[in-house]
Protein backbone atom coordinates (compact mmCIF):
# COMPACT_ATOMS: atom_id res chain seq x y z
CA UNK A 1 0.00 0.00 0.00
CA UNK A 2 2.85 2.47 0.79
CA UNK A 3 3.74 1.73 -2.98
CA UNK A 4 0.39 2.83 -4.39
CA UNK A 5 0.41 5.89 -2.22
CA UNK A 6 3.19 6.98 -3.36
CA UNK A 7 1.97 6.46 -7.10
CA UNK A 8 -0.67 8.53 -6.12
CA UNK A 9 1.59 11.21 -4.95
CA UNK A 10 3.75 11.40 -7.86
CA UNK A 11 0.83 11.07 -9.98
CA UNK A 12 -1.03 14.03 -8.36
CA UNK A 13 2.56 15.96 -8.71
CA UNK A 14 2.47 15.04 -12.17
CA UNK A 15 -0.95 16.50 -12.50
CA UNK A 16 -0.22 19.89 -10.75
CA UNK A 17 3.30 20.22 -13.06
CA UNK A 18 1.29 19.46 -16.32
CA UNK A 19 -1.13 21.81 -15.63
CA UNK A 20 1.36 24.94 -14.62
CA UNK A 21 3.17 24.36 -17.29
CA UNK A 22 0.84 25.48 -20.23
CA UNK A 23 3.18 25.59 -23.33
CA UNK A 24 5.56 22.59 -22.14
CA UNK A 25 2.61 20.32 -22.56
CA UNK A 26 1.26 21.60 -25.53
CA UNK A 27 -2.38 23.03 -26.58
CA UNK A 28 -4.18 19.61 -25.16
CA UNK A 29 -2.77 19.67 -21.82
CA UNK A 30 -5.85 19.37 -20.24
CA UNK A 31 -6.89 15.52 -22.10
CA UNK A 32 -3.32 15.06 -20.85
CA UNK A 33 -3.94 16.04 -16.95
CA UNK A 34 -7.40 14.43 -17.55
CA UNK A 35 -5.82 11.03 -17.95
CA UNK A 36 -3.28 11.39 -15.18
CA UNK A 37 -6.25 12.55 -12.96
CA UNK A 38 -7.92 9.46 -14.04
CA UNK A 39 -4.63 7.15 -12.70
CA UNK A 40 -4.78 9.03 -9.74
CA UNK A 41 -8.73 9.20 -8.83
CA UNK A 42 -8.22 4.89 -9.51
CA UNK A 43 -5.20 4.39 -7.14
CA UNK A 44 -6.96 7.03 -4.57
CA UNK A 45 -9.88 4.73 -4.98
CA UNK A 46 -7.76 1.21 -4.23
CA UNK A 47 -5.99 3.02 -0.96
CA UNK A 48 -9.00 4.23 0.47
CA UNK A 49 -10.87 0.74 -0.10
CA UNK A 50 -7.79 -0.73 2.03
CA UNK A 51 -7.56 2.02 4.45
CA UNK A 52 -11.58 2.22 5.37
CA UNK A 53 -11.36 -1.51 5.05
CA UNK A 54 -8.17 -3.23 5.11
CA UNK A 55 -8.21 -4.32 9.51
CA UNK A 56 -11.12 -6.68 7.97
CA UNK A 57 -9.19 -8.46 6.08
CA UNK A 58 -8.17 -11.08 9.13
CA UNK A 59 -8.35 -15.00 9.36
CA UNK A 60 -12.13 -16.47 10.33
CA UNK A 61 -13.43 -13.15 8.37
CA UNK A 62 -16.33 -14.03 5.54
CA UNK A 63 -14.46 -13.64 2.39
CA UNK A 64 -17.64 -12.32 0.91
CA UNK A 65 -18.05 -9.41 3.19
CA UNK A 66 -14.65 -8.46 3.67
CA UNK A 67 -13.98 -8.43 -0.32
CA UNK A 68 -17.70 -6.74 -1.49
CA UNK A 69 -16.14 -4.02 0.61
CA UNK A 70 -13.24 -3.81 -1.39
CA UNK A 71 -14.26 -3.95 -4.80
CA UNK A 72 -11.15 -0.71 -5.99
CA UNK A 73 -8.74 -3.28 -4.18
CA UNK A 74 -10.23 -6.52 -5.61
CA UNK A 75 -9.96 -5.31 -9.22
CA UNK A 76 -6.51 -4.04 -9.21
CA UNK A 77 -5.47 -7.31 -7.43
CA UNK A 78 -7.49 -9.08 -10.04
CA UNK A 79 -6.51 -10.27 -13.82
CA UNK A 80 -4.55 -8.83 -15.66
CA UNK A 81 -5.82 -10.17 -19.00
CA UNK A 82 -5.56 -7.76 -21.82
CA UNK A 83 -9.05 -6.96 -22.07
CA UNK A 84 -10.27 -7.15 -18.63
CA UNK A 85 -7.64 -6.50 -15.78
CA UNK A 86 -8.09 -3.92 -13.07
CA UNK A 87 -4.55 -2.67 -13.42
CA UNK A 88 -5.57 -1.22 -16.89
CA UNK A 89 -7.42 1.51 -15.21
CA UNK A 90 -4.26 2.68 -14.15
CA UNK A 91 -1.93 1.64 -16.63
CA UNK A 92 -4.01 2.62 -19.90
CA UNK A 93 -4.33 6.44 -19.05
CA UNK A 94 -0.65 6.61 -17.84
CA UNK A 95 0.39 5.08 -21.38
CA UNK A 96 -1.60 7.38 -23.37
CA UNK A 97 -0.70 10.30 -20.80
CA UNK A 98 3.34 9.56 -21.58
CA UNK A 99 3.02 8.92 -25.27
CA UNK A 100 0.95 12.34 -25.64
CA UNK A 101 4.09 13.80 -23.51
CA UNK A 102 6.43 11.63 -25.91
CA UNK A 103 5.23 13.14 -28.85
CA UNK A 104 5.26 16.76 -27.81
CA UNK A 105 9.31 15.77 -27.00
CA UNK A 106 9.72 13.89 -29.95
CA UNK A 107 7.43 14.52 -32.62
CA UNK A 108 5.30 10.96 -32.49
CA UNK A 109 1.74 11.38 -33.32
CA UNK A 110 -0.39 10.12 -30.37
CA UNK A 111 -2.96 9.25 -32.49
CA UNK A 112 -0.70 6.97 -34.39
CA UNK A 113 1.03 5.70 -30.96
CA UNK A 114 -2.47 4.66 -29.68
CA UNK A 115 -3.68 2.78 -32.65
CA UNK A 116 0.14 0.86 -32.48
CA UNK A 117 -0.60 0.25 -28.73
CA UNK A 118 -4.38 -1.43 -29.77
CA UNK A 119 -2.50 -3.13 -32.14
CA UNK A 120 0.46 -4.94 -29.82
CA UNK A 121 0.30 -8.48 -29.80
CA UNK A 122 -1.30 -10.13 -26.40
CA UNK A 123 -0.48 -12.78 -24.53
CA UNK A 124 -3.45 -15.15 -23.57
CA UNK A 125 -1.58 -16.65 -20.62
CA UNK A 126 -3.26 -14.20 -17.87
CA UNK A 127 0.35 -13.52 -16.65
CA UNK A 128 1.10 -10.28 -17.87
Amino acid sequence: MALLNDAQLALERLNKDVAAHNVAFGADRGVTAGLIRAAENYVNKVVSDWEEHGTKVRDGADFRAVTDRLQNLMCFLGSSSPDTGGIKLLSDPIYEAVHRIQSLRFGADPSEERQRWAERPRSTSGSN
